[in-house]
């Protein structure tokens, strides 16, 4: 791969130029023309002629700017974005953009102006900030590959390689950013965490202008659950750059997470029992029903001593010494089997813990949450393991549910 290499000429500015054949062809005529004005012009009017010719119109167009990076003084093609050229390899910007490969080989359009002696192509729809990182995602694609670059690096590219249709660059930038973004993540786990809300607006924005839906589920969920940016709407709507659709996709999605919720956290975990109608008891605890207890006692013969006779006694079976300890495991050791107990104990325990108020803002996250780092505070709190075991699928369930939901409301 090459080297970037800079142009030594200390001028950074370029002006257009003609063919060679055009300037001297407009020259001889322009003289030949005046020769003959002078001839059969009055005085006053080859006076006024003068006046105007020292008076030239004046070009608006700004000078352009040669590119620090991409300018190389053996390229045979300039392309021009905003108000900056690019001196390239014809060849290579062929081999990897459509576009540009259309450009090089329609002939039959009228011939591009010149710099330098190169053809000179305009690029619209882009701007320099967009250009430079495309460039250098072609001249050097193993930095790219090796290491993630900055987001909006990746957005830039995504960009430009949309726009001129560069299969390579924007495979490489829609790869990294469905690491950033992803979409089959319904534990949120990957992706580096919460994310700012003007990141993830960005991510919406560029994902309907460069068609990668995918990006969009994981980036609508981070407004939802990101203060700031709820702060910010509040504050002033204009500075969201967001359609009206959205945000009302936005207000419907979170109120109806809300309610979902509010649901899920309150009810208390079901230790597999159910009543005579075999119904579940979800106030239940299943710590108590593991092993059951003889409906009988046994009974068998102990000595009294040496040289006594043997006694009748009662004897505890190995079944009930298991099931005493398993009510001993019981949520409360037996204190929250009672559905009124553990109804008021687990509400209090979700709020008092600040996992309620949590899961309001962020319903999703505060279930990982719940599952990842509250295990050994249930079990401090005496709920038992076989009906949090039963709190922990439900809650694992209603992630994967409700992240699926989330393409419904954000439909667009």
């Amino acid at each position: 791969m090459s080297a970037i290499k800079t142009e030594p000429k200390p001028d950074p500015f370029l002006s257009h130029e003609s063919p060679a054949e055009t300037r001297s062809e407009a020259s001889a005529l322009s003289a030949s023309k005046r020769k003959l004005e002078q001839d059969i012009e009055p005085t006053d009017t080859k006076r006024i002629k003068r006046e105007e010719a020292s008076q030239p119109a004046p070009d608006n167009t700004p000078p352009l700017k040669k590119s620090t990076d991409f300018w190389y003084p053996d390229g045979n093609v300039v392309i021009v974005v905003g108000d900056t050229a690019f001196k390239l390899y014809q060849a290579r910007l062929a081999r990897f953009s459509a576009i540009f490969t259309a450009w090089f080989e329609d002939e039959g359009s009228e011939k591009p102006r010149r710099i330098e002696g190169c053809p000179v192509y305009d690029v619209a729809g882009l701007t320099v900030e967009d250009f430079e990182p495309f460039l250098a995602a072609l001249e050097t694609p193993f930095k790219f590959a090796s290491v993630t670059p900055p987001e909006p690096t990746l957005i830039s590219i995504l960009r430009a390689s949309t726009v001129l249709s560069c299969p390579t660059a924007r495979d490489l930038a829609v790869g990294h950013l469905r690491t950033l973004w992803p979409a089959d993540d319904a534990t949120l786990a990957s992706g580096g965490g919460q994310r700012p809300h003007a990141s993830a607006t960005a991510i919406i924005l560029i994902s309907r202008d460069c068609a990668v839906p995918e990006l969009r589920r994981r980036a609508f969920y981070e407004l939802l659950r990101s203060h700031d940016f709820w702060a910010a709407l509040d504050r002033q709507r204009t500075d969201i750059p967001l359609p009206d659709a959205d945000i009302i996709a936005l207000c419907r999605a979170r109120s109806a997470l809300q309610e979902a919720w509010c649901t899920l956290a309150f009810t208390p975990p079901f230790g597999g029992r159910t009543g005579e109608d075999g119904k579940p008891l979800e106030t239940s605890c299943g710590g108590i029903i593991a092993v059951p207890v003889p409906a009988a006692p046994v009974h068998g013969f102990a000595p009294q001593g040496q040289g006594m006779p043997m006694r009748r006694v009662r004897v505890v079976s190995h079944a009930q010494v298991q099931a005493a300890q398993e009510i001993a495991a019981a949520c409360g050791g037996g204190r929250l089997v009672a559905a009124a107990a553990r109804k008021g104990a687990w509400r209090s325990d979700m709020i008092d813990r600040g996992d309620f108020e949590r899961g309001r803002r962020d319903p999703i996250g505060t279930l990982q949450f719940l599952l990842m780092e509250r295990k050994a505070t249930f079990a401090e709190a005496g709920w038992c393991e076989k009906c949090m075991q039963e709190r922990r699928k439900a809650w694992a369930d209603a992630q994967v549910k409700w992240w699926g939901l989330l393409d419904r409301w954000f439909k667009n």
